[in-house]
């Protein structure tokens, strides 16, 4: 019993570590776009 109890916490945490990760890569995302926009506004 433990056993599954230990495999479900593990997929449950996996899963929330993969929604972290998204969250986490959606912000490094926007701040490149962001930050990529400036510098061709800035050059233009």
């Amino acid at each position: 019993m433990a056993l599954i109890a230990g495999a479900k916490g593990a997929n449950e945490f996996s899963t929330s570590n993969m929604y972290t990760s998204l969250v986490v890569n959606g912000r490094q995302c926007f701040s490149c776009v962001t930050y990529s926009s400036l510098w061709l506004f800035l050059l233009r």
